[in-house]
Formats: C-alpha cells, structure tokens, sequence
C-alpha cells in the first residue's frame, strides 16, 4: 500500500514541480536503516552548505541526523543513486566514541564548516567529530558557561561561535579551530567568552545563519540582528545591526534564510502566506517583501533553506498548516517574488509538532558537470531527492554552465541554450567581382538568427542574408570594385549570428571570370564591355604589344572605354589579369580600328548643294576600298585624296534632309564611321500672297526652303496643317483649309526656326439677299473668305456700317455672313466688304444690289378687253405710297390712287391682242426697282366670226372650242355623219355570216 501511495506522489510531483525554464525529476525516496531495523524518528538535522566546497575540495556533502539514540551522518553521494524503496543502510552510531550519548540533552547538530567535520551540543559541552577515512576522531569540549534551552551556535572557517544563555546575561563563546591538513584532524584553542550588549537570548532563538563571509544571522522575539564575525570585527564577534519583523502591523516569524555572495535571503511566514525578503548586509533593510499565497494550503512556516551557488538559485522549504510540505526556488536574478507560487508535494507531509530541525535540505554535488539533486530529511526516517534542472533555457543543452538565468557556453557552442556548435564559415560559392553576386555561405552551426552578419575582410558585405540550414547561408554580396581586394589573394570571411561571432577564416574566394562579351568603337573611344570584370588595378588591356594607357572604367561598371591613338593600325587586342601570366587572356582577337570622322570644313550649310571637306582618322586602315558617303539616307561615292589620308571632298545633297547626319561607309569591308552632325542654314521667307484665280492657294517666297514637302510644315492661324502643293528651296504653294482665315500662319523648315508671317485673305461677294423696305430685317451675304471681314451698307452719298455675324462651317468656297436689323429703305444699295489685319493693306469686295422689289400679291379684274377703260386694283407688299409707275403689258396704267401695299389706276388698252401671249406682265416701279407679276392678268383676245355662233370663245387664247357636229377656226364647218359609215359595216357583217350558214347547211344535207 505504502509503494502505491508513493507512485502518486511521484506523479502529482513531476507534474506540479515544472516551471518555465526549470522543473523537477523524479523523486527517489528511501528510509533510513540502522542494520534491518528503522532508526526511529529524526529529532534534527543539518545538511551542509555548499559554499564549502569552495573551502575544501575533499568536502563531501552529508546531512547530518539525529535520532532519540543516535547521530548519523549521511554522505549523499553513497545514497543518492539507490532504488527506489530501498533501505539506506547507517552503519552504526557516528559518535560511537562518546559513551552514554542517550544521556545527553542535545541541543543542536550541525555539518561543521570544515570538511567532514560534524558537531552536536549539549547543555554543557559540544562535540567535534571528523571522519578521517574509516574512522572518527572525536573532541569533547566543556562550555566555559552552560548555554541552557537558548542555544544557538554556527561555524566559520575557524572560529565556532556559540550563543549561549547564563541566568539574566547572553553570552557568546568563541572558539578558534586550529588549521590542519586535511585528513590530519583539528585542534581547538583559545575560548574568550564575550558578554553581549543586549539581552538577545530571553526566547528561543529561531535560527542562526553564517553567509561564508563576514556575517551571522539570528533572528528571535521579531528581531533580526546581524553580528560581525569578519576580520574588521572587535574580538572576532560584535553586533552590527537589527531589523524589525513587523511588516504592514503584522509580525513576520521568520524560519529560514540562505546567503550568497552579496544577499542574505530570508523566508518569513506572516498571515498564512510567505514573504522573501531580500536583504542587503550593508543596511540591513529588505530590498523586496513581496508575499506569495499557498493557493490551497495555507502556509504555517518555513522549514529550511539552500543554495545552490552554482546555478544560482534559492530553495525554501515550507510547511503547511495540515503539514503539507513545499519547494519555492527561484534564480538570485530575480527581482520580485510577488509572481512566485509553491509547489506543493501532496502526500508528502509531517506532524505539525515536530522541531523545525528535523527538516533539512541537501544538496548533492551542485557542480556544473554532475546532475544536481536536492535531498530532503523528513522526521520519519525516510530520505528523499530528485534531479532538478537549472533556470537556463533547456538546461543549456548539456553544453555550458548556467547561473541565474544565463548559460555560459562550452568552447564551440553558442546561442541561449548552448544547443549548437559555434559557427564555423568553411567555404563560399563563386563570387562576382564587378557586380552583386547571390552566394552560398557554407559552413557548420549556423543558426536562424535574426540578424546575420556576413563581412569579407571586413570591407565587402553579404547583405539580404537568409537562413537555409546549418551548413548554408545565402547572401548577396556587394561588388568589390571599390574594395581594393585583390581577386587573388585569400579574404578572411566573418559570420555574426545575432551576438554569436565564428571565428575569422582565411578563404581563397573564387570569382567568376572576367567576360569579354563586346568591343565596339565609338568614334575614336573602344569600349570593352563584358561582365565580373576586376577593377583596372588588377585587368590590363594591350593593343598590339603595347599597354593601353588612356583607359577609364565605364561608370556603369561594365566595362572599360579605351581613347585609341592616332596611329592605331589593325592590331591583337588583348585583355588579361595583371600579374598573373598563368591565367589565359579573357579575349584575344584581331581589331580593325573603324574610320572615324572628326569634323566637316563647315557644319552649317545651305538646303543649295554645295562642296565640303570631311577630316577624319584611320583612313590609312582602307586603302584600296571604296568610299561612299551618306548624308541622311543618300549614298554618294566619292574619291580620298590621294596626298591626304585624313579627308573627303564632297559635294552635298540638293535640298534638305531630316537625318542631318554625315558618315562613310566602305565596300568591300563595310565597314562603318561615326555619324557628324550638321545642320541647314536656317530658313527665311521674304513674302507670302493669295495666289488669283484660285483664291484658296498662297505662294510663300524665300531661301533653304528645302525641296519636299516632308522637310517643311505649313499652318493657318488656327493651327491646321496646310496641304503643300509645291516646295524648292525658294518658295512654297499650298492649298489653304475650307475654314482657314486670315491672321499668322507658321512656317516650319526641319532645322530653322518656326518663322511667322501675317497675311490677310481677300473677301469676295457672290450674293447678298434683298433687305425689306420698312426696315428691320436681316440679310445674307455669301462669297469668299468673309469671315471677321466689316460690311459698309451705302445708299446715298455715305457708307452706314452695318453689324454682320459669320455662319456656317467654311470660310471657302462659300463663306456667309448674317447681317441683321436693316434699315429701312427703297431703291438701290451698295454694300463693301473689308478685310483688316493688322500690318497689312485693307483688302475688299464691292456689291450693288436693292431694297426688295414689290410684291403684287393680287390684280382685280384678273382680265381686261382692248379699248375698253379699266380700273386696276393692285394689292401686296415691299410698295408704299412712293410708287412712281405701274405698267400693264407695257402699257402705263395712270395711278388715281396710292397707299402702303395698295395701288389704283386706270388703263385703255390698245395693244393688239393677237400680238400677246398670256398672262400679261404687271409691274410697279418704287424707286427705280420694279416689281412683277407675270402669272395673273389676261388681255382678252376676240375669236374669228366669233366663233360663227357654233361653238364657245377662249379669251385667253383667242381660239374657239367648237360644238360637236362643228370644226373648223371658226366653228364653221359641219363634220361628215359617221352613222352611215356604221349601217354599211353592219349591213356587211351581216350578210356574211348569212352566207357562212347556208354553206354549212348545205354541206350538212349533202352528207350520206
């Protein structure tokens, strides 16, 4: 039942005993034996510290045990690696050379100081006892005065230093241990007692803790007072200071405390939860107080304390009210313990009457190559301990020592946990020296990190680094044209993995080799363009046998611009490493300098041929070939001069060319020059005139026109471009835009200035429509070229200008004008149309018309005889009282009567009216304008005989419509009867059919 009960605490433990960054292992537990029996229950014990090890390197770690009968001193490291459930077997009484040790009332054991030095104390002595191999010594010691029930005592390295209680006085008895060699023994001299200054002792004394340098601790009655036991203390012991317990009005019981090597903490128990206090020797006051809550279990006390001085933590075992025992550990890094929980071991819990000295707390080997554990002594007998890790992450893997938080790494090993190799760079792929090159770093140990640093000889960096696994790294190095690395000699290569740094390494980088991948010339410049090419403190480039000396790199750094001499024949170029005669040239071939033209004799010319020199360099190269020159897209072959190998004679291209560009070309080798610019002179225009008849035609004149209509640009005033109808050098035709009209037009010649020129476009009228007499109306004026043009209206002896608007889409062949609001008026008009632009001579078009001619809407009678008087009544409009005649076929009809739109006058024909045709003209004259009627009178004619009464008279023709039976002029005449006509036809018909029948008849009775 007991090894049941045991597994699930050692379940709920590991379980409950994890923490971020440490955690607990499993837990062995083993009872205490003396031979097959149980040594009974533990009244104290002391586990020993293990600063001692700094000391004493023969220090083994125990816990010393005392039973009702015995004392027993347990050395961990035989123990620790039991089964568990597995007695542990205590050879015997420690002490076996004190007799009647049941006699004794002992006070208080402890691990002494010294290696394998334990101590107990009674009322009236104390006893040294060290192991020395398989033996003990032990040394019996009187107190100069009884300690009585207050005893409390602690050891330094050479002083035993016991409190002691004499009737109303405390007393501290100091006792110097003698150095010895280890395994040799010890001796004790000098004994001076002194008397304290205060009466400390009047209780019981809760503990007493030396911190391994200068101090003692004890703390009783809520007082916790501080004695100097170092060099600079007054007969080796003096009190240095006190502190209070009473925190927030309540009364802190502190149990335990531990020191390192500049803090003494202190757990205290107050309200059912636990305080760490934190304090500093030098003032005494808590740094931290924070409490932290048992959750579940309310806290009773706390029992005892370790450090472990190699990893750097701080354990405190606590008890519960219902006896519960558990761990609070932390690193001494920490700063506040308010976050701090306990991990309670349930089923592991004692009566809570037993003396706090039964519970102690060990640690075994806490060196940084050997797993620590943490050993506790329960009243029971019974021993328990487990492994335990440190606060480091991952417990630095195995590869490093941790403190407090932090691991310090093993040689080779890096990051926060020690977890992998230091990092090691062992090559890098090929690299580009001219340009940015994506390499791989290879290598071991590389992590992830988040900033990775690459440098190649601390001048050239690996940017834009990305991590692909241990072994690679890719980057993208600078180009190292501005590093003056040499590309062959080695670089020593780094790698910074956020703080972990690999070692430096020499490595011979491979470049890429340099790549010619054109020459070209350029005039008299051969550039050398390629790719990874080296900067020209390691490249050499020779033409012929001679190094090239004018040479620059391209600012693009792809290449080199090399200035040729002026001798430069056809040649081996070459290009090659500087210094490195067993590396192969990155190019050798043959290069045949290209003709390079320098200048032209002049380089502005006329659109006129004319003769030019052309110079130049390199023409010596083409003997014996033939040389054309072009100008623009013209290929002209011409002839060097025999004397001169460094000019042309030519005789230029009539006319003007876009490409202002002269070269020469050569056959066979076709070879090619360089382009020289020129440019034309530039254009003048001296006139520009409207061209007649054809009125929609300009003639510009002027000089370097050029001769085709490409090298020239015509535009009206409003920006359209002008069809060109002809161009030479010395004038243009073009055909002006149905909408064009006057103002500058523009004149673009390739290679000149836009030259501007007013003309102004003369109107002309085709027609102008009648104005109406009473004024008021409007008038339409068409012709050409009318648009912004004045109108002057003139019908007397003065022009009135009138106020006219342009219409229509066209300015040409038909431009109009609306012009409204005329005034009124009768007779003739005349009307001019001018044309201003300013600068220019007044150009016009002159029109005679007239006010609107009468309208005879009407004439009553609509017919009239000769000879007879009639009276004519004419109605209409356009006609006022200002009527000066009215003529009836040319017959003036006398006015009797005359108003607006009406006139009257009497007429007695005597025109023949056989010589008439109707209907007969009528019109009337208002101011010289005459108005017409030609579709209404008729002149009665008279018919001959008057139609001999036989058939009816046409007045209007004069010729009769005769009566059936009657034809003839004159109706005179009767016609033939056309019914006999129609008897006889009957009659015949008749007979005929008649004699059909009796045929038939006959025929029929002549028939069998």
């Amino acid at each position: 039942m007991k090894f049941y009960v045991f597994l699930l605490f050692v379940v709920i433990f590991v379980v409950i005993g994890k923490s971020e960054g440490f955690q607990f292992g499993n837990i062995t537990s083993r009872p205490l034996q003396s031979g097959l029996n149980s040594i009974g229950n533990i009244l104290r014990s002391d586990a020993s510290q293990d600063y001692q090890s700094y000391l004493d390197s023969t220090n083994q770690f125990n816990i010393l045990v005392q039973t009702q009968t015995n004392v027993y001193s347990i050395v961990l490291a035989s123990v620790v690696g039991g089964t568990d459930g597995t007695p542990i077997s205590l050879t015997g009484t420690l002490f076996a050379g004190i007799p009647d040790l049941t006699n004794y009332n002992i006070l208080s054991v402890s691990c002494g100081y010294r290696a394998q030095t334990n101590i107990f104390m009674t009322e009236s002595e104390f006893a040294l006892v060290q192991d020395i191999g398989l033996s003990s010594q032990v040394r019996l010691y009187e107190f100069y005065s009884s300690p009585g029930n207050h005893v409390k005592w602690v050891t330094n390295p050479n002083r035993l230093i016991v409190l002691t209680k004499q009737s109303a006085i405390s007393e501290v008895e100091i006792y110097t241990l003698a150095s010895s060699a280890p395994n040799t023994g010890f001796t004790v001299s000098n004994n001076p007692t002194k008397t304290l200054s205060l009466n400390e002792l009047d209780s019981v004394v809760n503990f007493m803790y030396y911190d391994g340098a200068s101090f003692i601790y004890a703390f009783k009655d809520s007082i916790f007072y501080q004695y100097n036991v170092g060099p600079s203390a007054t007969n080796g012991f003096e009190l240095s200071g006190s502190s209070s317990a009473i925190v927030g009005g309540s009364t802190l019981s502190r149990g335990a405390a531990v020191a390192t090597a500049s803090l003494l903490y202190v757990c205290s128990q107050v309200s059912g939860m636990v305080n760490i206090e934190q304090f500093d020797p030098n003032t005494l006051s808590a740094a931290q107080m924070d409490p932290i809550s048992g959750g579940l279990y309310t806290i009773s006390s706390c029992l005892s304390a370790q450090y472990d001085q190699f990893k750097g933590i701080v354990f405190f075992l606590i008890q519960a009210t219902d006896g519960t025992l558990g761990f609070i550990s932390f690193p001494t890094s920490t700063t506040t313990f308010s976050g701090l929980t306990v991990n309670w071991i349930p089923l592991l819990n004692a009566p809570m009457s037993a003396n706090k000295q039964s519970y102690s707390l060990g640690l075994l080997n806490p060196d940084p190559s050997i797993q620590a554990r943490l050993s506790i002594v329960l009243p029971n007998a019974t021993l328990i301990h487990f492994p335990y890790t440190s606060y480091c992450p991952n417990d630095c893997s195995g590869h490093g020592i941790c403190f407090e938080t932090t691991c310090t790494c093993d040689a080779d090993y890096v990051l926060d946990d020690c977890s992998i190799l230091e990092p090691t760079i062992t090559g890098i792929t090929r690299v580009s020296y001219s340009s940015p090159s994506n390499v791989t770093i290879l290598g071991t140990g590389f992590i992830n990190a988040t900033t990775i640093e690459i440098s190649i000889s601390g001048i050239v960096e690996c940017t834009n680094a990305v991590y692909i696994s241990s072994t690679e790294i890719h980057c993208t190095t600078n180009d190292f044209t501005d590093s003056s690395l040499s590309p062959f000699q080695n670089q020593t290569l780094t790698l910074k993995l956020d703080s972990y740094e690999s070692d430096p390494v020499d490595i011979g980088l491979i470049f890429t080799s340099p790549k010619v991948t054109s020459i070209d010339q350029n005039e008299g410049i051969v550039t050398v363009r390629g790719s990874d090419f080296y900067t020209l403190t390691f490249m050499e480039i020779k033409l012929g046998s001679q190094s090239w000396e004018n040479i620059h790199t391209l600012s693009d750094g792809s290449g080199y611009a090399c200035v040729l001499p002026n001798n430069a024949d056809k040649q081996n170029l070459t290009v090659l490493a500087v210094g490195q005669p067993q590396i192969d040239p990155y190019y050798n071939q043959d290069f045949i300098p290209e003709p390079y033209l320098t200048s032209l004799s002049q380089n502005v010319i006329p659109t006129a041929s004319t003769v030019i020199t052309i110079n130049g360099k390199f023409f010596n190269v083409y003997t014996g070939e033939q040389w054309y020159v072009v100008q623009g897209n013209i290929k002209t072959l011409v002839t060097p001069i025999a004397t001169n190998t460094t000019a042309l004679i030519y005789t230029t291209v009539n006319g003007l060319i876009p490409n202002t560009h002269i070269s020469v070309t050569l056959k066979p080798s076709g070879m090619t020059s360089n382009l020289l610019s020129f440019t034309y002179e530039s254009a003048t225009v001296t006139s520009i005139s409207q061209m007649s008849p054809e009125t929609n035609l300009i003639n510009i004149r002027g000089t370097n026109l050029g001769n085709s209509d490409f090298s020239v640009n015509v535009k009206d005033p409003k920006g359209s471009e002008l069809k060109l109808i002809e161009v030479s050098n010395t004038q243009i035709d073009c055909e002006l835009k149905n909408d064009t009209i006057k103002g500058t037009f523009t004149i673009d010649v390739i290679g000149s200035d836009t030259i501007e020129i007013p003309l102004n476009l003369k109107p002309n009228i085709d027609s102008i429509s009648y104005p109406s007499i009473h004024g008021g109306s409007n008038i339409t004026i068409q012709g050409e070229f009318l648009w912004n043009t004045t109108v002057a209206m003139n019908t007397g002896s003065f022009d009135d200008y009138i106020t006219c608007n342009s219409e229509g889409l066209t300015n040409y062949p038909v431009s109009t004008l609306i012009c409204p609001n005329i005034v009124s008026g009768t007779g003739t008009i005349n009307y001019r149309v001018v044309s201003q632009l300013s600068g220019q001579m007044n150009l016009e078009s002159s029109y005679d018309t007239t006010y609107h001619p009468p309208i005879l809407s009407s004439i009553n009678p609509t017919s009239y005889r000769q000879g007879q008087t009639v009276k004519f009544t004419i109605t209409g409009s356009e006609f006022n009282d200002a009527v000066n005649s009215v003529s009836i076929n040319n017959e003036d009809c006398e006015i009797i009567h005359n108003i607006e739109g009406e006139v009257i006058c009497t007429l007695v024909p005597v025109t023949d009216p056989s010589t008439v045709t109707n209907p007969v003209s009528v019109s009337l004259d208002l101011s010289g304008v005459k108005g017409y009627n030609n579709n209404t009178l008729i002149y009665q004619k008279s018919c001959p005989d008057q139609c001999s009464n036989k058939g009816t008279c046409d007045n209007i023709t004069g010729k009769c419509t005769c009566m059936a039976e009657y034809t003839g002029d004159n109706c005179s005449q009767l016609k033939q009867d056309s019914s006999e006509d129609e008897i006889s036809y009957s009659t015949l018909t008749t007979v005929n059919f008649t004699l059909v029948i009796l045929i038939l008849i006959v025929i029929l009775l002549c028939q069998p």
